[in-house]
């Protein structure tokens, strides 16, 4: 890697990579309910609880770019998180899915070559 991280530095990243593994989890839950075809008031609190959940995960995944940057760790852009469409479906989580668990390896793949320095 070339830059040797601090050990406080290793522990925020464990702790975002955490957080991640976390909103994955939200999600999982996020989809059951979705593939229980509520109804009503609970689509629309199922819903919001979407869009609470796409609203933290570009808050972290913002904090997480900004993060590794300041260690010139990542040069890339910070994309927002895919906003979801409104089809109710459990399918339209997966792309958000997807979003989350490209930090949580691009967070794995800097633990890894800082554990190989």
């Amino acid at each position: 890697m070339g830059k040797e991280l601090s050990a406080e530095y290793l522990d925020w990243l464990a702790r975002e990579r955490h957080w991640g593994q976390r909103a994955l989890d939200t999600l999982a839950g996020l989809r059951s309910r979705t593939r229980r075809g509520e109804h009503g008031i609970d689509r629309f609190a199922l819903r919001m609880s979407a869009v609470r959940l796409t609203g933290s995960v570009a808050g972290w995944s913002h904090n997480l770019c900004a993060g590794l940057a300041r260690e010139g760790l990542y040069t890339g852009p910070d994309p927002e998180p895919p906003f979801l469409p409104s089809d109710g479906s459990a399918g339209e989580l997966e792309p958000l899915e997807r979003f989350i668990d490209a930090k949580i390896e691009l967070i794995r793949s800097v633990l890894s070559a800082a554990e190989g320095d």
